[in-house]
């Protein structure tokens, strides 16, 4: 085998190993870290009387400098149910009212690359755009599979009651950030969008067992 023969099959080679190589290690560099250790700094978003029903063995988080998000268990009515917490930095003293809610989105050209999944175990999955800036400006679409039984409202947080099958956050200039998907079978959701003086957050409450709106009631959304 000629020396051109074997550096033709050199580069054929190494090309793709290097081309992966820089994906994981871009992955390493910008994406989400998990702990699990926590849970007691997100306490205070569930008043003194349900935070014992938070099942710290099942609890995480997903850590990034511009936000991190929170899951865990929640025992409700003797089933697990899902709790996501996710604090967005960037988004600290936005205006709820101007963020804009799009409902019967298509998802299906939707790209976001380079992009990592989240906890595969959690409800919704979360698929999050790597090293994504949301700036100051939020756009939440929604699938046609999306009902809103309910709408909730105060002044520091706002959201509904009802179905969720696709979810989408997009940036300030419209692009895609962060994905959620609840599959085939809709959850009924609590959604809420929340801001206090420590900052912007989403919340998300599903479960397997029945409920309604005053599910809202566990959490304590004061404007502290």
């Amino acid at each position: 085998m000629s020396k051109k023969v074997r550096n033709i099959i050199f580069l054929i080679v190494a090309i793709p190993v290097l081309y992966y190589l820089h994906d994981f290690i871009y992955v390493m560099k910008n994406g989400y870290t998990t702990k699990f250790i926590t849970y007691r700094q997100y306490l205070p978003f569930f008043k003194d009387s349900t935070q014992s029903n938070i099942d710290t063995t099942f609890s995480w988080s997903e850590v990034k400098k511009t936000n991190t998000l929170f899951q865990c268990r929640y025992n409700y009515k003797h089933s697990s149910s899902f709790v996501m917490i996710w604090e967005f930095k960037e988004l600290k003293g936005c205006n709820l009212n101007k963020i804009r809610f799009n409902q019967n989105v298509n998802f299906d050209n939707l790209k976001m690359i380079p992009c990592q999944t989240l906890e595969t175990d959690s409800t919704p999955l979360t698929t999050a755009k790597l090293n994504f800036h949301l700036g100051y400006g939020l756009t939440i679409d929604f699938g046609g599979g999306t009902k809103i039984i309910q709408a909730i409202s105060s002044d520091n947080y706002r959201g509904f009651y009802g179905d969720i099958d696709k979810m989408c956050f997009d940036d300030e200039n419209g692009n895609p950030c962060i994905l959620f998907q609840n599959g085939i079978q809709y959850r009924p959701t609590l959604f809420l969008l929340y801001e206090n003086s420590q900052g912007f957050y989403l919340i998300l409450f599903n479960s397997y067992k029945p409920f309604d709106a005053s599910i809202i009631n566990i959490f304590n959304l004061s404007q502290r």
